[in-house]
């Protein structure tokens, strides 16, 4: 009778090793008994050789020798069951009632030597390949071999085995193009690392996934230990690793400084310091990856190895102050700006979108630093540059709801006169001086409807009304001279934060 699970009373004497009773139940009827499968396909045999039950195993494969290569839903077979979970003496017994499962494959084509390898059993492998020697170069759906497998978990025993067996398979790509040691290093595994160092050398210089050396790898992880023996076994081709660039044109050292992995960037800027100043394919060097992580350590490594790096640009003219102003990294920001030569120019640089540092912070919502880099630049100076589409650091800011920020910076505002051409829907840039921060539109009417978005202590208040000043033509801008008692109404709703307009207009 089964229970729910679809495990028989056969099951259940098997997963508890029980050979007494699994005898009085075969008794009845041996073979068709210790065949039945439960829910999952799995036999008898297969519950007794995961929990490691030589006595119930022996007692089912003398009743039903088939069951040895019957495999489960998964397509896996008792004999990997037992090599998943170490029994050695319970794969001895299977190996030898049915040599050819030890190459069977699961649905996912791992093999018994596969299971073994992930799971560190060394005795168990040797079993194995004894059986099914082919099995040490038999990959997987994502083409691992165990090798890649043993590696991945540091099982250093497991892994000499398999080198010593196999030499050739430490050089071996998956699927994604990765060695072993690109496995290693990735999971920082420094014992399988020196191990596979050391027995194939010429796998430091192989290129992985996306073009990176294992030294990419250990950089990425953040591991220095297995970093250093990757280089200490590279010998005179240290600075070469050091120095190469994966696909994306990304040293080991642009990629430690990505991750903020301090004690790598050390290690990397000994062996090759030129790399610092190497720029990506998209132009960004280290610094600049550096300063959006906000990494405050790395930042003062490669400063004081190249203090002009501070100012260094990427291809779209974005500098180091304004990754981290646009991250909201506070610390790193006062490492720049102690480390720039001129840092009100810094905070006045412009990408090409318009955007400067303080630009960045206020459309993240950023209010230290739109506080840090007001006071060190002032406010007239900062807040007045407008971006490629006519907005202002205030536009930006008022646009996210974010009220701290505009609090920061409305006192002593400087308001520049901006009328130029608008674009729907996206360009929050009406007149800046009026803070109306996101839609217009002309209407089939020929009427321009203006909205805004203004933060307020209780939510986001939304304004919406119509001017019906004539058009000169389809892509003119409102006249402006209508918003006046819009702008009067608008003010008064501003908590009586301070006002200031420099530029004396229609719409005052």
């Amino acid at each position: 009778m089964a229970e729910l699970d679809g495990e028989t009373a056969t099951h259940v004497a098997a997963h508890s090793g029980n050979a007494e009773l699994l005898l009085l139940l075969l008794a009845a009827a041996p073979s068709t008994a210790a065949a039945v499968t439960e829910d999952e396909g799995r036999s008898p045999l297969h519950l007794a050789a995961r929990a490691g039950n030589e006595p119930a195993a022996r007692v089912l494969l003398a009743a039903a020798p088939a069951t040895a290569a019957a495999c489960d839903d998964e397509g896996c077979a008792p004999l990997a069951a037992a090599a998943q979970c170490g029994h050695v003496a319970i794969v001895r017994l299977l190996a030898a009632a049915a040599p050819a499962v030890a190459a069977v494959c699961s649905d996912e084509k791992f093999t018994p030597t596969h299971l073994a390898a992930q799971a560190g059993h060394a005795e168990v492998v040797k079993c194995l390949l004894a059986a099914a020697p082919a099995t040490i170069r038999s990959c997987t759906d994502v083409g691992l071999l165990p090798l890649h497998l043993a590696a991945m978990v540091g099982e250093c025993p497991v892994v000499s085995l398999l080198v010593e067996a196999a030499p050739d398979t430490a050089l071996a790509h998956s699927s994604r193009r990765n060695t072993a040691l690109h496995v290693a290093a990735t999971a920082a595994q420094l014992g399988a690392v020196k191990l596979l160092a050391a027995a194939a050398p010429a796998a430091l210089l192989v290129r992985g996934e996306g073009g990176c050396l294992p030294l990419h790898c250990a950089a990425q992880a953040g591991c220095a230990e297995s970093a250093n023996a990757l280089l200490e076994a590279a010998g005179q081709q240290a600075a070469a690793c050091a120095a190469a660039r994966s696909e994306a044109g990304m040293s080991p050292l642009h990629v430690a400084c990505s991750r903020g992995h301090a004690p790598v960037v050390s290690l990397l800027l000994e062996h090759a310091p030129p790399t610092a100043q190497q720029a990506g394919n998209n132009g960004s060097r280290p610094i600049h990856a550096a300063a959006e992580r906000g990494s405050v350590e790395v930042l003062r490594l490669l400063l004081a190895a190249f203090v002009e790096e501070a100012a260094a640009a990427d291809s779209g003219l974005c500098t180091p102050l304004m990754l981290a102003a646009r991250s909201g990294h506070v610390d790193a920001m006062h490492v720049l700006l102690e480390a720039l030569p001129d840092p009100v120019a810094a905070i006045q640089a412009v990408s090409n979108t318009g955007y400067t540092a303080i630009h960045h912070a206020a459309a993240g919502g950023h209010t230290a630093a739109v506080q840090l880099l007001l006071a060190c630049a002032g406010p007239g100076i900062a807040t007045a540059v407008v971006t490629n589409t006519a907005s202002t650091p205030l536009h930006l800011a008022a646009a996210g709801c974010h009220l701290s920020t505009v609090q920061a910076l409305l006192p002593g505002l400087t308001w520049p006169c901006v009328s130029g051409r608008l674009c729907w829907p996206t360009a929050p840039a009406w007149p800046a001086r009026c803070l109306l921060l996101s839609t217009v539109r002309p209407s089939r009417r020929r009427t321009w409807w203006h909205g805004c978005r203004w933060p307020t202590p209780s939510g986001c208040a939304r304004l919406r009304w119509r001017c019906t000043a004539p058009r000169r033509d389809a892509a003119s801008t409102c006249p402006g001279s209508c918003c006046g008692g819009c702008w009067r109404a608008l003010t008064a709703e501003l908590a009586g934060l301070p006002l200031q307009c420099a530029s004396p207009s229609p719409c005052m």
